[in-house]
């Protein structure tokens, strides 16, 4: 109970004085909330006590390379925090175990058809690894994130990732125990090498190496969600499975649904604000959608041959109707779409030069180019074939990435990392330790090179 909340009928209620309230008194989740995580920019004047390697503060302003003038200026648009966000949830699984027993009292589990049992051990129990992968990616953005109203609903976003994926388990458990001969042994597989679901995957990874929280949420739920996670669970499982006899993944991703509109509303609002806040901010945000949208296109199309075990023109109308709403996700915005046309790891990659964020490891200047690369033996081979190939190039190392920044172009060879490794060595790995750059992008076989020149 907030302590407004107890005061007496008449009499003066407690005023929370460091709370700045977006209406005329502060509510209980702005009470609960607001000024839980400290800082420096607020009340902690003396500073961070304890700092990481190389001194890095407990939250750096470094994280993300858009500003904000207050990052405490965030508001929830569903007012959230832990006793609500828990009961609502344990309302969706309530109806998630209320829905199967129904369906094992009925006879319907038994009515599902035995194609739709190889499709929802293959395709559906896939998709928990798909959610997995977000939860993870959404766990490091959560950390890192500059205000408790900011980290509250990120940090509620990657639980609800987490029981997706756990919803999809229980559900496979309990139709092995109820359908002899079900298995999702075949997921994995699909997960992997299916051309149906590599894209994806790979979108999946390439955000779990990202290490821009606010980029990957934007990466998440502005463009992954709409176009790729719509079509695949809404409109390929959910669709199907009632013509094919399963009344209880329909009810699953039901729950899903109203989870996945919570989490794109909550990062168009954060959006909104930073766009609003810093003028150089919207063009970071359309260089993200430059970069992630080719690769969410490439994903939602490779989704055709999943839709064609069933019906494959339901790939059209689905994908036409995921790419209208994302296409109204970014015009809310002011944003436009994706200026790149190909995929990386296929063809250039245009990214357009935007302003750093101040004091950050990026660009300096419009003539330089960067590419941040996640901590590992990878990286540290790729930093030092760099630095002996270019006595000018800034290497930085911070707790969880290295920066290469040099004046022109940067270009490295996946070949000479793997000689430095003692092993194999391709492009695609190399793609997923690069977890963001800037420039001009041109990737082949063998080479990555970064430009700061226009049409090499």
């Amino acid at each position: 109970m907030s302590q407004s909340a107890t005061t007496p009928s008449g009499t003066s209620a407690p005023l929370f004085r460091y709370i700045t309230s977006a209406k005329k008194r502060p509510s209980e989740y702005e009470e609960v909330t607001l000024h839980m995580q400290w800082s420096p920019l607020t009340f902690a004047t003396q500073g961070f006590f304890c700092r990481g390697s190389g001194g890095r503060e407990v939250w750096d302003q470094r994280s993300t390379r858009v500003t904000c003038s207050d990052w405490w200026k965030f508001r929830d648009p569903y007012q959230l925090w832990f006793q609500p966000y828990v009961e609502q949830q344990a309302r969706s699984e309530d109806t998630i175990e209320q829905t199967f027993d129904g369906a094992m009292l009925s006879g319907a589990i038994e009515r599902i058809s035995e194609r739709w049992r190889g499709i929802l051990g293959r395709y559906y129990a896939a998709y928990r690894f798909f959610e997995y992968g977000l939860f993870l990616a959404t766990s490091y953005a959560q950390r890192e994130a500059l205000s408790d109203v900011v980290g509250t609903p990120t940090v509620f976003e990657g639980m609800d990732r987490d029981r997706h994926a756990q919803a999809i388990a229980l559900y496979c458990m309990d139709l092995e125990g109820a359908l002899p001969g079900f298995s999702d042994k075949e997921s994995r597989d699909a997960w992997m090498n299916d051309p149906a679901l590599v894209p994806a995957r790979e979108y999946v990874e390439r955000l779990m190496a990202c290490r821009d929280w606010v980029e990957i949420l934007v990466a998440t739920d502005l463009v992954l969600e709409p176009l790729v996670a719509v079509p695949w669970s809404r409109g390929f499982i959910a669709r199907f499975a009632p013509l094919n006899g399963d009344t209880v993944s329909p009810v699953i991703l039901d729950t899903v649904e109203l989870d996945r509109k919570r989490h794109i509303d909550v990062v168009t609002q954060l959006s909104t604000l930073l766009i609003a806040d810093q003028p150089g901010n919207k063009a970071i945000f359309q260089e993200w959608i430059d970069l992630w949208e080719p690769r969410a296109r490439a994903a939602q199309g490779a989704l055709r041959s999943m839709f064609a075990t069933i019906d494959e023109s339901a790939w059209v109308e689905e994908s036409t109707k995921a790419n209208a709403a994302y296409g109204a996700i970014l015009s809310s915005l002011g944003l436009e779409l994706a200026r790149a046309a190909a995929a990386p790891a296929e063809a250039a990659v245009v990214a357009p030069e935007t302003p750093p964020a101040p004091e950050a490891p990026v660009l300096r200047d419009s003539k330089r180019v960067s590419m941040h690369l996640m901590v590992g033996e990878e990286a540290l081979a790729a930093a030092e074939i760099l630095r002996e190939k270019y006595s000018d190039a800034r290497i930085d190392k911070f707790p969880a990435y290295l920066s290469v920044e040099r004046e022109g172009s940067l270009s490295l060879s996946v070949t000479e990392i793997g000689e430095r490794l003692g092993r194999a060595y391709d492009i695609s790995t190399f793609l997923v330790v690069m977890s963001s750059y800037i420039g001009r992008i041109r990737v082949d076989d063998d080479t990555v090179t970064l430009r700061s020149e226009i049409g090499f």
